[in-house]
């Protein structure tokens, strides 16, 4: 249901003709890594590459548009420890908590490259005012 609720989303906001901010969450492949679920993880991951997909699209159509993809952290240090070419996965896991393996920032559209390199993910909110020229006590 994520992708169809994000296209959904965009389509709505989009009717408004005013700029607009969207943050959409795939949230149950945390609760994958927190009970060790690969296959809910797999599900959650496909669902969630869907998802992305249509915010692609959506700013394919709207150049304007910029896209960001992360995660708030990483849970239970899921490893891929073998598998074959029949798409068979074999899958370990480190713990049932969040651990402090990194984790990427994906950004496409206008003004992408203000978000590369390594930093706190903190550091994402101030590239946002960044990018919208937007300037708050907060920020200063």
């Amino acid at each position: 249901t994520f992708p169809t609720a994000l296209k959904k989303a965009l389509k709505v906001l989009d009717s408004k003709e005013k700029p607009f901010f969207l943050m959409a969450e795939g949230a149950q492949i945390d609760n994958g890594g927190h009970s060790n679920n690969i296959k809910g993880i797999i599900e959650e991951m496909l669902d969630f590459d869907q998802a992305i997909a249509e915010a692609l699209r959506f700013a394919d159509a709207n150049k304007n548009t910029l896209v960001l993809i992360t995660a708030d952290h990483e849970t239970s240090g899921l490893g891929i420890v073998g598998g074959n070419i029949e798409g068979t996965v074999q899958a370990d896991f480190l713990t049932v908590d969040h651990t402090g393996i990194m984790v990427p920032l994906f950004a496409y559209g206008p003004q992408a490259d203000k978000f590369t390199g390594i930093y706190e993910n903190t550091m994402i909110f101030k590239k946002i005012l960044e990018v919208l020229a937007i300037k708050t006590l907060m920020s200063e």
